[in-house]
């Protein structure tokens, strides 16, 4: 039996030396569309430093409402003339404050850390794997929307739990750039 006894549907599929028609073209649009996918991503997700901002660009900070403002304020430490800022009695307007939940990297023994959040240093938290919720000022500018936050590790890794976590470890301090939205509550603007 020859080619030209066979149907015409299967004619194509017998002839010798012809293959799928269009697989190199469209192979070729594929490559090409991902080269400029990763151009594109190159450009838009590295900062001016040219380090990979996408991860730091949403390490995001939760606000203290004014229900949580007293359970807040006994996680952290200091003297009474700082905390009487955050606190907001005299002025009427206290200064905003972020949340930060805190916990042992998992299957990792206790840890403990400090935070430094612009001026504040935190007291030494003791960590287990069970989270912990601590409240800290801002990071920087209220208004501004970001700051730096650093962590000064005293052990085992640990993890802090911003948008997306951030997992510390060593025994040296880092910093990440953090973001918060910025919601005015006082007619007193906080810097």
């Amino acid at each position: 039996m020859d080619q030209y006894d066979l149907p015409p549907a299967s004619r194509a599929a017998a002839k010798p030396g012809e293959g799928v028609p269009g697989l190199w073209p469209a192979a070729l649009v594929a490559l090409l569309a991902g080269i400029a996918g990763w151009a594109w991503l190159d450009a838009v997700a590295k900062g001016p430093d040219g380090a990979w901002a996408l991860g730091d660009a949403r390490a995001v900070l939760a606000q203290v409402t004014e229900e949580e403002r007293e359970a807040a304020l006994g996680t952290m430490a200091g003297p009474e003339t700082v905390l009487a800022a955050f606190r907001g009695q005299e002025a009427g307007c206290p200064v905003p404050l972020a949340w930060v939940t805190l916990a042992a990297a998992p299957g990792q023994p206790a840890s403990a850390l400090r935070l430094r959040s612009a001026g504040y240093v935190s007291p030494l938290y003791r960590l287990s794997e069970l989270p912990v919720r601590v409240a800290i000022p801002y990071p920087g500018p209220y208004a501004a929307g970001h700051g730096a936050l650093t962590v000064v590790p005293a052990g085992q890794p640990a993890v802090i739990a911003l948008q997306p976590a951030w997992h510390v470890a060593g025994a040296v301090a880092q910093t990440r750039e953090v973001r918060w939205r910025p919601i005015e509550t006082c007619r007193r603007a906080h810097g």
